[in-house]
């Protein structure tokens, strides 16, 4: 099983996005809590069953939520570089290469 490290800003951004969505409606960021470690489990199980989303980082989409994990494979660790949200700024994380 692959080590996840995140990188300092995409931490940041995914405890902003739950945050956001917590006070949209209470128990809300619980479920994209959820719907996270759902998708970080599969990817600490098989990384590169995603498909490549540019260059060498692949994108894993969250069940439920409009948002997606950007990440790179380097053995042992998988490096999530931006928990992005789908209908904003594309291409905002690609400095965290």
């Amino acid at each position: 099983m692959y080590r996840i490290e995140f990188h300092p800003e995409a931490a940041t951004e995914f405890n902003e996005t739950v945050m956001w969505y917590e006070k949209q409606r209470p128990g809300l960021g619980t479920l994209v809590l959820a719907a996270m470690d759902r998708g970080l489990n599969s990817l600490a199980a098989d990384p590169e069953r995603w498909n490549f989303f540019v260059g060498n980082v692949r994108r894993h989409l969250l069940q439920r939520f409009p948002l997606a994990i950007l990440y790179e494979v380097t053995e042992p660790q998988i490096r999530v570089l931006a928990v992005m949200h789908l209908r904003r700024r594309p291409g905002y994380w690609r400095h965290r290469q």
